[in-house]
């Protein structure tokens, strides 16, 4: 069984959403606004995620619950898709964990993530 590319991809981009801080509760100046928005394009930076703060948020809360419920998955997958440059040997020596079993936590993950957003998010990405 594998995982669906629209997994993937609002993954990848729940991991772009969260380093952005997008949808943080936080009062900007109208300056701090209309730099954010010029900032990427400026400065060559990253683009903006392209995914709703709602499906961020609903990918964000599954990511919550896999926490609570199975620790080392929730961990290896956030340092995943959290990650800029993301490696799985660079997360096993964060974690201190042989490479394989960094690898079988982010694919038992991803499937996990896989199931809990075909229930919650209509994919149109």
């Amino acid at each position: 069984m594998s995982v669906s590319k629209q997994t993937t991809k609002l993954l990848r981009e729940w991991g772009r959403w969260s380093r952005q801080s997008v949808g943080s509760p936080r009062v900007k100046t109208n300056v701090e606004t209309v730099q954010a928005a010029l900032e990427p394009t400026m400065a060559g930076g990253p683009s903006p995620a392209e995914i709703m703060d709602d499906d961020a948020l609903t990918v964000d809360t599954g990511v919550a619950a896999m926490c609570n419920r199975h620790a080392e998955m929730g961990n290896v997958l956030s340092f995943y898709y959290r990650s800029s440059e993301p490696s799985v040997r660079g997360i096993a020596r964060s974690l201190d964990m042989p490479k394989s079993r960094v690898t079988s936590l982010l694919n038992s993950a991803e499937a996990w993530m896989d199931c809990y957003l075909s229930e919650r998010i209509t994919y149109k990405y």
